[in-house]
């Protein structure tokens, strides 16, 4: 997939990454980087990985505002100042839990985070008036026999 049909939706706007301190939300911050938003807002949970990020993202963003947040994404208050705050109108949503064998054992986190915060950004993305909300997820979810998804002992 080329980056013009994301050019279109990004562009001058205002986009928000969830999880972005994670493998795949910093990849996602450097290409959306690259479409030239208004703003980028990085929200993660890991600090030291948001400063990180923040250290890296420095040196790549040109003409764009970066806002880069600690915060939870199961914290609706939170993720509704931060979005209210940037006018966001586009999110990137990839914070999860990924590691199925963590998690099967971890049921209970593995369902708050990766079910319950959607839901929760799903209602504050409607709130505040984004147009576009991209669910980033690595795993396989075609007849699940898992909590993660995946027949156990599978492997990506």
């Amino acid at each position: 997939m080329t980056l013009d049909v994301l050019d279109e939706k990004i562009a001058g706007q205002s986009v928000m990454v969830t999880g972005a301190a994670g493998s795949i939300g910093s990849e996602l911050c450097r290409q959306i980087l690259s479409c030239s938003p208004s703003k980028l807002v990085c929200v993660d949970l890991n600090e030291n990985g948001i400063f990180h990020l923040q250290m890296e993202l420095a040196r790549l963003a040109k003409q764009t505002e970066l806002v880069l947040c600690v915060g939870d994404v199961r914290d609706r208050e939170r993720l509704s100042r931060i979005s209210r705050a940037n006018k966001v109108k586009v999110i990137f949503h990839a914070a999860a839990h990924k590691h199925v064998p963590v998690m099967e054992a971890n049921v209970e986190e593995a369902v708050r985070n990766n079910v319950f915060a959607l839901l929760t950004l799903l209602d504050v993305a409607e709130e505040v008036g984004t147009r576009d909300l991209v669910l980033i997820s690595s795993d396989k979810a075609v007849n699940p026999t898992s909590i993660m998804a995946r027949p156990s002992g599978s492997v990506n």
